[in-house]
């Protein structure tokens, strides 16, 4: 794992508490009928696909069974926290387009395309779409030359 600061890793620490907290107050049956993940009863737990694995979040705690990011993780939580039921879309929205994202969405949208064009840029397309299936796209037709649609959250 790289090296994190202090102020970095206290603040992930407390934004992953206030998230397990708010969940911890609601049942597997809610969460699950709001957000597209399936709840078992017999074992309480969660299980939400993300990037072509099946992930397990063991209630009421929320430990997850996997090594992801931490930052996913925290996500995935906060995806499962705000989730309403809403119908899903293949509309893209990025995160400058989100209410209250103007401000730090469109730099971290701008950022996103630069860091995924150079790592892109001079790859073997076959591999490309080879990785891209590896996570789960589906691939959608566009005018694009390739256009992948990946499976983060339910």
């Amino acid at each position: 794992m790289e090296y994190k600061n202090q102020t970095e890793n206290r603040a992930f620490q407390e934004m992953l508490l206030a998230a397990v907290k708010r969940l911890q107050n609601r049942s597997g049956e809610e969460i699950a009928a709001k957000s597209g993940a399936v709840f078992h009863s017999s074992r309480n737990v969660l299980e939400v696909l993300s990037f072509y694995e099946t992930i397990e979040i063991q209630l009421p705690e929320f430990r997850i069974n996997s090594n992801m990011d931490e930052w996913h993780y925290l996500t995935l939580l906060h995806y499962l926290d705000m989730a309403d039921g809403t119908e899903g879309s293949h509309k893209l929205i990025t995160f400058g387009n989100l209410k209250d994202g103007l401000i730090r969405g469109t730099k971290f949208d701008r950022t996103a395309e630069q860091k995924l064009e150079k790592l892109l840029q001079d790859k073997d397309p076959e591999k490309i779409q080879k990785a891209c299936t590896s996570l789960g796209a589906e691939f959608t037709e566009t005018t694009a030359d390739l256009c992948a649609v990946f499976p983060v959250l339910p």
